[in-house]
C-alpha cells in the first residue's frame, strides 16, 4: 500500500490517498478515519468494504471541520480500471472541497481542482506500469 499526502495551499485542506489497497491495512486506515471524527456508521461501513477485498473499488471521506479528506484505492484489475476509481474517488473530493468552499462545479475553478488532485497523485498511476 502506498499513503500519497497532498496539501492542497489554496484551501488550507489536506488529502491523504491509501492506494493499491489490501484488506490487510484495513485497521490502519480505520484507525485514521476515526481520528478524523469518522461516525459510528461510515466506520462500520468503510469497514465492511475494506473488508470484503474487492478488486475495483473505493471510498472517499471527507472532514469539512478539519478541511482534510481521506481517499482509499483498492487494488485494481487493470491500468484502465486504477484510471476510472481514482479519477472517481478525485471528483468525490473535488466535490467535498467545492462544497465548503462555494466553488461551483462547473467552473474551470472546480476542473482546476481536480486536475490538480490527479495531478499530486499521478505516482500511483506510474506505481501500476
Amino acid at each position: 500500500m502506498r499513503e500519497t499526502v497532498t496539501h492542497i495551499n489554496r484551501y488550507g485542506w489536506k488529502l491523504t490517498v491509501y492506494s493499491h489497497f489490501t484488506c490487510e491495512y484495513t485497521f490502519s486506515v480505520i484507525r485514521h478515519l476515526a481520528e478524523m471524527g469518522c461516525g459510528e456508521d461510515l466506520l462500520k461501513a468503510a469497514m465492511e468494504n475494506m473488508d470484503a477485498c474487492d478488486y475495483n473499488t473505493g471510498l472517499a471521506y471527507s472532514k469539512a471541520g478539519i478541511r482534510e479528506s481521506v481517499v482509499v484505492i483498492y487494488r485494481t484489475s487493470s491500468f484502465g480500471q486504477l484510471v476510472d476509481t481514482l479519477s472517481h474517488e478525485m471528483v468525490h473530493v473535488c466535490g467535498h472541497i467545492s462544497k465548503v468552499e462555494g466553488i461551483d462545479p462547473h467552473s474551470e475553478e472546480f476542473c482546476e481542482l481536480c486536475g490538480y488532485l490527479m495531478r499530486m497523485n499521478s505516482v500511483i498511476l506510474t506505481d501500476y506500469l
